[in-house]
C-alpha cells in the first residue's frame, strides 16, 4: 500500500487537548515554564469534574475514625469502614490519580514518594514556585531590578526599551 505510513501521529486538535486538558482529560504538565498555567488548569479541571476532589487536595485525605472508650482514634480495619468513609477514600484516590496522570514520567518519578493528592500538590507547588521565603526573595529581586532600571540622559524611548 503506497503512502501507508504505520507511524502514529497525533492530530493538532488532540495534541492541544493533551496540553490544555478537557472536561474529561487532565492537562499535562510539560515543564517548569508551564507550571503556573498548568496549576490553574488543574484547579479548573477539578472544579468542573468533581469539586470534592479539589477539597481532598486542599484539605488533605480522609482519615477513617472509630469511637472507642477512650475517644476517637484511627480505624485501621477497612472491613468496618462506613459508606461515607469508603466514598471519601475513593475521592482521595481519584484526586491522586488525576494528579499523577497529569505528570510526565520524569516529573512523576521525582515526586513518587508523595502518596496523597494533598501532599503531591503542595510538593509540586513548592518545587516549581518555591516556599514563601523564596517567593518573597524573587519578588524583592524583581522590585530591585525595576528600581535600578533607569534611562540614560538624552536616550530615546526606543533605545531605553531595547536596553
Amino acid at each position: 500500500m503506497a503512502g501507508n505510513n504505520n507511524q502514529s501521529t497525533v492530530n493538532p486538535i488532540t495534541q492541544q487537548d493533551l496540553e490544555t486538558g478537557t472536561t474529561t482529560r487532565v492537562p499535562k504538565l510539560k515543564g517548569a515554564e508551564d507550571y503556573g498555567t498548568w496549576k490553574n488548569r488543574m484547579r479548573s479541571f477539578f472544579y468542573v469534574t468533581d469539586f470534592t476532589q479539589w477539597n481532598s487536595i486542599q484539605l488533605g485525605p480522609h482519615i477513617p475514625m472509630r469511637t472507642t472508650a477512650t475517644g476517637e482514634e484511627f480505624n485501621p480495619d477497612p472491613t468496618t469502614y462506613t459508606d461515607v468513609d469508603k466514598q471519601l477514600l475513593q475521592r482521595d484516590h481519584k484526586a491522586y490519580g488525576a494528579l499523577t496522570m497529569a505528570l510526565s514520567n520524569d516529573v512523576y518519578n521525582m515526586f513518587e514518594e508523595y502518596g496523597t493528592a494533598h501532599d503531591l500538590w503542595f510538593a509540586l507547588n513548592e518545587y516549581y514556585e518555591g516556599n514563601e521565603e523564596m517567593r518573597q526573595y524573587k519578588q524583592d529581586m524583581v522590585q530591585k531590578e525595576y528600581d535600578m532600571f533607569d534611562s540614560i540622559r538624552g536616550e530615546s524611548l526606543s533605545s531605553h526599551i531595547e536596553r
